[in-house]
């Protein structure tokens, strides 16, 4: 009995997989890291290194950030740079929140963005494929670029008869030690610590470490992010192929049911808008505000399941002649309009309840998240009139910038802190325990606040010491200025 024999992909998965994305080939994967690319990944990870660990974020993160993104321009490959300069741009205007905002959520979400973004317009993408696995590249791209790297240093080091290889590694490991074993001698003995330049090394031990690793992440970041400049990888190669079209009945009796069902829920809401208060309660027992809480998560998840029900149809409903052609439009156009009254619903449900309790941290982000995916509902109405899409995973990916950069320019805590102020001035209604729990962002609103509630709201906002020009951060400047003219009172009792 003859063995079986394997597929050629099964004997190699990942490796095979990634030489098809990533093929190690061309002038820039065989040339080795430029050497001003191999510059500028040192001198943001030293950057990093000296100014990162003792700073909130701010001025310093941001131009580590842009010395990261420096690194890639020499090594940039010359293919669609209309796409790097408009995500790069993206990526950093997203960057750039840690120059306004102190509020961490705020800010980590934008960070967060701010990689992924940066890492599709180093990869680039045209499909569905491509822009989901183009989070991948950045730490594929470390492992990958590490003989590129390597290929760069050998080729700038002075040729001749010496070799400076170990040289290089004995002159670094004997730094290492001196520094780390000089540290500890010195915080151990003050009679040596004397004889060393003045310093203060008392707590240098433990913050060498955190040094030396923010250094290495920093300069792995800016090489990784040159590498992928110089070879991108060809994620679009992996996006599935044209599916086997369904016979016509197959996909127009579930879409048809679907639309009746939208119609008739479209068809109540409408009747609850025209109703108000009084029909809600004889039909429900429900405020207004109580029937927007109940059901607004459920819409959102209605507008994504929405979402992935028109990207199967199109691609499984057939579309050879022209009347299936017009009859997808008609369908999955009537759809997308019914999904849109439904985002419509779900956003006048948070504004009843927003108006009616108050504004939060998550009820600001659902509202901006939920008018995101109306946006995506409209950018697929508008691709379904020609049956053409190519351009939509793009649209994706930018509007979603687009949308955070929203939310950071509208100063979330600082919003939430002014509606809050303003329905304790209509209402006397406020909860203090909430807005503690807010940043520096929102102290221009809280001070308007009268005592002692505005000591209260205050007291437990930490606004950092002046932490030097590396953490500088307009948010906290500003509330640093406002509580040194107006001091809190330490006489205030809280009882909230």
């Amino acid at each position: 009995m003859s063995e079986a024999r394997l597929p050629v992909y099964a004997s190699a998965p990942l490796p095979g997989l990634l030489d098809r994305v990533w093929p190690h080939s061309g002038h820039a994967d065989r040339a080795g890291m430029p050497a001003t690319s191999l510059g500028l990944a040192a001198l943001a990870g030293v950057t990093a290194g000296s100014a990162l660990p003792d700073a909130s974020p701010g001025l310093g993160l941001f131009v580590v950030g842009m010395l990261v993104a420096a690194a890639t321009l020499p090594s940039t490959a010359g293919q669609d740079r209309l796409h790097r300069v408009a995500y790069g741009s993206l990526g950093a205007l997203l960057l750039a929140v840690v120059l306004v905002h102190d509020a961490g959520w705020v800010v980590s979400l934008c960070l967060l963005a701010t990689v992924a973004v940066s890492a599709y317009a180093l990869s680039g993408g045209r499909t569905l494929t491509g822009v989901l696995l183009a989070g991948l590249s950045l730490p594929l791209a470390g492992l990958r670029a590490l003989p590129w790297i390597g290929r760069g240093v050998r080729t700038r080091l002075p040729r001749g008869g010496t070799s400076w290889g170990p040289a290089l590694r004995a002159a670094a490991a004997s730094t290492a030690l001196l520094l780390v074993f000089g540290a500890l001698f010195a915080s151990a003995d003050a009679v040596f610590a004397s004889l060393l330049p003045e310093a203060d090394v008392g707590d240098l031990p433990v913050r060498l470490p955190v040094r030396i690793l923010v250094f290495a992440l920093f300069t792995g970041l800016a090489a990784s992010a040159a590498y992928l400049a110089a070879v991108p990888p060809r994620w679009d190669v992996l996006a599935p192929s044209p599916a086997r079209p369904v016979r016509p009945f197959e996909w127009i009796a579930p879409i048809a049911a679907l639309l009746t069902l939208f119609a008739i829920f479209v068809g109540v809401q409408l009747t609850v808008l025209l109703g108000g208060d009084d029909y809600v309660r004889q039909t429900a027992g429900l405020t207004h505000a109580e029937h927007a809480r109940s059901g607004f998560g459920q819409l959102v998840a209605v507008t994504l399941l929405t979402l992935a029900v028109v990207g199967a149809a199109a691609r499984w409903a057939p579309r050879s002649s022209p009347s299936e052609r017009r009859l997808l439009r008609v369908l999955l156009g009537t759809l997308c309009v019914l999904t849109l009254a439904v985002v419509v619903s779900a956003l006048h449900r948070l504004h009843l309840y927003e108006e009616a309790f108050g504004f939060t941290r998550l009820r600001l982000f659902m509202n901006v998240f939920e008018s995101w995916l109306g946006v995506l509902v409209a950018l697929v109405l508008v691709a379904g009139v020609r049956l053409r899409a190519s351009w939509l995973p793009r649209a994706v990916v930018a509007t979603a910038a687009i949308a955070l950069l929203s939310l950071a320019a509208v100063n979330p805590d600082g919003f939430i802190a002014d509606r809050n102020v303003a329905r304790f001035e209509a209402t006397g209604k406020i909860d203090v325990s909430y807005l503690q729990q807010l940043s520096a962002d929102a102290v221009p609103a809280l001070d308007r606040l009268r005592e002692p509630t505005r000591s209260c709201a205050l007291h437990a906002i930490a606004v950092t010491e002046d932490d030097g020009i590396a953490g500088w951060n307009l948010g906290r400047d500003r509330a640093r200025s406002l509580l040194a003219d107006r001091p809190l009172s330490s006489s205030t009792a809280c009882s909230t």
